[in-house]
């Protein structure tokens, strides 16, 4: 089994780095340097601003910008305002910045009408459009190496493969992934959180074409620390056969088993990949300009 190193935890804060004045190009240029320095990786940004022009001497204009980023390591969001005027950027310009976890996502987006749920109908009319494909591509790649050999590249890139069938099928493509989340989660369980572990595949409906997604997992005889698999089959109540690179074979896509009977630390998450107009909130995928939509 694999192993890797652990994902880099998402920044509490970030410079702003409101002296090199990135905010005052058209358009900003967001994310701006120094972000890109950060440990975690950024799934997605957005920004907007707006102008506004003051009707006393000096005549200028109010400018505010306010801009999020959405990280990889735990899903958490970084908001960012500034605002200045362009009459007198240094003495003018502020800077804020908020901290959304997890946790307060709910609260921060409650007037987010546009997030989606797939009920189990639309989750098995998923399965059906793109399941296929993304198999197909791993099956066929089977004892070959796929771009740079990690296991995340594998399931990205038979994802990316099923967006072109899906649309020669007449069909809404398949969202991409974003960072380590494939679509809506069907299904979040740590091994240490006394939830038996009998039974729990088949409740969540996990299917084949499914990405798993193990993190800190320690089974029986090795240890995971981050790994991609896409799901070949589920055998039996806790079993599942996948297509996987860099598992038993380093940088080769090969065929695995896992038997969550087996794993005594760490967490699952299984996604199904859905359609791309889908805001999934259980994937904990935010539409990150709805967020910036006010402060």
């Amino acid at each position: 089994m694999p192993s890797h190193k652990p994902t880099p935890k998402a920044p509490k804060t970030v410079p702003l780095d409101l002296s090199t004045r990135w905010f005052l190009n058209d358009p900003p240029t967001f994310p701006y340097p120094s972000l890109h320095t950060q440990s975690s990786y950024m799934i997605s940004t957005y920004y907007s601003w707006k102008r506004t022009g003051t009707l006393w001497p000096p005549f200028g204009e109010d400018c505010t910008l306010i801009a999020a980023v959405q990280w990889e390591a735990d899903m958490s969001v970084t908001k960012i305002r500034v605002r200045w005027s362009s009459k007198n950027v240094d003495r003018t310009v502020v800077g804020e910045q908020k901290y959304i976890s997890p946790l307060s996502r709910n609260e921060e987006l409650r007037n987010d009408e546009g997030v989606t749920i797939l009920g189990d109908k639309a989750l098995r009319l998923a399965s059906t459009w793109y399941a296929p494909h993304i198999l197909s591509f791993c099956r066929d790649r089977l004892g070959s190496t796929v771009g740079d050999g990690e296991c995340w590249t594998l399931a990205a890139l038979a994802i990316d493969a099923a967006r072109p069938a899906a649309r020669r099928e007449g069909h809404e493509p398949p969202m991409r992934t974003l960072g380590r989340v494939h679509g809506q989660c069907l299904l979040e369980w740590d091994a240490g959180s006394g939830v038996p572990v009998h039974g729990i595949l088949e409740t969540a409906g996990v299917r084949a074409g499914d990405i798993l997604e193990l993190q800190d997992a320690e089974f029986v005889n090795a240890s995971i620390e981050v790994h991609t698999a896409v799901v070949a089959g589920v055998d039996g109540s806790t079993c599942m056969n996948v297509l996987e690179q860099n598992g038993s074979v380093p940088k080769v896509v090969t065929e695995g088993r896992y038997d969550l009977r087996e794993m005594e630390k760490g967490c699952v998450r299984i996604y199904r990949p859905v359609w791309e107009s889908c805001i999934v909130r259980l994937g904990q995928v935010v539409d990150l300009k709805k967020v910036c939509e006010r402060w």
